[in-house]
């Protein structure tokens, strides 16, 4: 039997149990992915399958792209709140000022317990200081147009935070030898952090801008009704593709292009009176109607992405599980993660959300719920095609392996009771 067989049984089996018993995984105090990381385990310890992270980084990759690019585009349809208000500093201070503290924390705690040169330091922690925004899902906002610090702070962190990442892994590699960063940096400061993060994000704008109104004059003109799946993921191609062609941020282009989706929706909605979450998807006249089919496409393109965001997240996290069979643990590798969500990322946070008015369970809730995942193992397979091989790529596997294995274990196991105790205390009177 294949390899491709093999997967496909066992994946197919997972789907359909979670199919069955979804009600039952809902209630029990764990997210999905620690089951699906305890199965794609299973699969590999039990001999079915070897996946080698470094023959395989280019299938891990991309695999890994397509995951966070439905995810983040996901992100932007979720977050209906103005580019312009005061819910927006929260999550601007996490993904610039408080991703680049954990970055340098992290990496010199990596240099000082594994001895790694500067280089290695700094793309150890580039890899493992970003959030996911594939496995975050529980501490996301419960509905569009959330503005709750905590769940909005983390959301939109997400989706903005591996952007900055990826400047910070070149930099590394180019210590190491194995990027050209330009005479003095230049080159690295000036293409591939501002105009990497700046012109993502504005092509994403433009591209789900322009989309989105086209695509609702032809549907007021009853011309384009229908296929919101193939709408999504065209937007998702067309912002990830020309993003990159223009050495731009790819993920931001996609993250910003679902903002613009849901920035049309909310400014015709509100002038038009309209609740976009009393508009169904099954509602035809809806698609159509002047006042009500922006509400109805941004439900339809995030009720859609949000499935294949979940078979994405069971594949990819499946896989990851299978990775750790292949890997030699070392205890070192389990004080850098208590380091990391105890320490690196709890100062960090409060360093960079000092005068955001965050109450400090709030602070704490930001600080714990760093959870690493999907995003992880992208730049983990980038750096992996740079051509690093030998005991430091052997070493960088092992340690981003466990540390991602490690979160979405604790913070799956915490996510729902904490986030359950502080809904309630934020709720009026501590009603749900």
């Amino acid at each position: 039997m294949s390899p491709l067989d093999i997967w496909c049984i066992v994946i197919g089996a997972v789907l359909v149990s979670m199919a069955l018993t979804g009600s039952l995984v809902e209630r029990l105090p764990v997210t999905p992915a620690i089951l699906y990381l305890a199965a794609g385990y299973a699969i590999s310890r039990g001999g079915l399958h070897e996946l080698d992270p470094i023959i395989d980084a280019a299938l891990l990759r991309g695999l890994s792209e397509i995951a966070i690019a439905i995810s983040l585009f996901a992100v932007g349809l979720k977050l209906r709140v103005p580019m312009t208000a005061h819910a927006w500093r929260v999550p601007l201070r996490l993904a610039l000022p408080a991703l680049v503290l954990t970055i340098l924390f992290f990496a010199g705690a990596a240099w000082w317990l594994y001895g790694l040169s500067a280089g290695m330091a700094l793309v150890l922690a580039a890899i493992l200081s970003p959030t996911d925004p594939v496995l975050g899902a529980d501490v996301h906002v419960a509905r569009p147009g959330d503005r709750d610090q905590v769940r909005f702070g983390l959301t939109a962190e997400g989706g903005i935070n591996d952007a900055v990442a990826l400047p910070a892994v070149l930099l590394g590699l180019g210590l190491l030898g194995r990027h050209d960063l330009g005479a003095f940096g230049w080159h690295w400061l000036v293409v591939e952090v501002l105009w990497f993060m700046l012109g993502g994000f504005a092509v994403g704008w433009a591209i789900g801008w322009l989309v989105g109104r086209l695509v609702l004059q032809m549907r007021r003109r009853r011309l384009a009704t229908g296929f919101d799946e193939f709408l999504g993921f065209g937007v998702i191609g067309l912002a990830f593709g020309i993003a990159g062609q223009l050495l731009a941020s790819e993920f931001l282009a996609v993250f910003a292009a679902g903002l613009a989706l849901r920035h049309i929706e909310r400014r015709i909605s509100v002038g038009g009176g309209v609740n976009p979450e009393g508009v169904s998807i099954d509602d035809k006249a809806a698609a159509i109607d002047p006042e009500r089919a922006a509400a109805h496409i941004t439900h339809s393109l995030l009720t859609f992405n949000t499935q294949a965001e979940h078979i994405a997240e069971l594949f990819l996290v499946m896989v990851l599980g299978g990775l750790l069979a292949s890997i030699e643990p070392d205890i070192r590798d389990l004080a850098l993660a208590v380091f990391l969500f105890l320490i690196a990322r709890p100062l960090a946070v409060g360093l960079a959300l000092v005068g955001t008015g965050c109450l400090a369970e709030q602070r704490r809730l930001i600080a714990w719920f760093g959870i690493r995942g999907i995003g992880s193992l992208y730049y983990l397979a980038f750096v992996l095609q740079s051509g690093l091989v030998g005991p430091p790529a052997d070493r960088l596997v092992s340690t981003v392996l466990l540390v991602t294995a490690v979160s979405i274990v604790v913070h799956g196991l915490t996510a729902t009771p904490l986030m359950q105790r502080y809904y309630r205390r934020s709720r009026p009177g501590g009603e749900e």
